[in-house]
């Protein structure tokens, strides 16, 4: 069986996108999620992952960790890849030239090491080359979620309309996340194929704990089941 990939992605920063990454993965289970969002690498800490060489390890000669979360659900950390950029040590197209590179031989590399995994998801930094966007749509042949804040069902400027317009362009289902009561009714609903409300996240900003708190919204949990049923079609 093909190892699919899923990759998660978006314009804005703070839109709830790797939130969305931890409880697809959740649901679905037989994952690697790969900690690609070389701004943050938040979905490395929110799993609490060593601190160990993550997807850019093998540009300076080390191993890749995967870190086992459970049987069936291992994480491929990003602190390197946050720490160099965050430095200005290394650029945008040096690090995503080197996730490609990863991500085409990972689905081997899963088969040889006989992870239980079906699945590769892809947490990313915001505003992604839409060449890139491309690339993972075409050679990776990637279920593409596009992940949008609350103001994509409510209001939003023009001129950034047309900016989401591009990115859309390359999403195999757009997300609207953290929605407040009513949202659901606006007219700008019908652009997006799931949505999420907002919910009260754990104070220890668990993966465990964010999953839980996202699927004890019902309509959440439809919502994510959408998500997981694509990936698995």
């Amino acid at each position: 069986m093909r190892t699919k990939f899923a990759v998660i992605y978006s314009v804005d920063g703070g839109v709830g996108k790797t939130t969305l990454a931890v409880a697809t993965a959740f649901e679905k289970e037989r994952v690697l999620i790969v900690d690609a969002d070389w701004e943050k690498a938040d979905l490395s800490s929110i799993f609490s992952v060593p601190k160990k060489p993550g997807w850019l390890a093998g540009s300076y000669g080390k191993d890749m960790y995967v870190h086992k979360v459970k049987p069936n659900l291992y994480v491929v950390p990003g602190y390197e890849a946050a720490v160099l950029y965050q430095s200005g040590k290394i650029g945008d197209a040096d690090l995503f030239d080197a996730l490609f590179e990863v991500l085409t031989a990972l689905p081997d590399a899963v088969a040889e090491e006989r992870l239980p995994v079906d699945t590769i998801i892809v947490d990313t930094p915001k505003a992604m080359q839409l060449t890139w966007l491309e690339a993972f749509q075409r050679k990776l042949k990637a279920l593409m979620y596009f992940v949008a804040d609350r103001r994509i069902v409510t209001k939003i400027a023009d001129i950034k309309m047309q900016i989401y317009g591009r990115y859309m362009r390359y999403a195999s289902l757009v997300v609207a996340n953290m929605l407040e009561k009513g949202d659901e009714k606006t007219p700008g609903i019908k652009m997006v194929n799931a949505f999420l409300t907002r919910v009260k996240m754990p104070s220890d900003y668990s993966a465990e704990g964010i999953y839980k708190a996202i699927l004890s919204d019902r309509k959440n949990k439809e919502a994510i089941s959408l998500l997981v049923k694509r990936i698995k079609e």
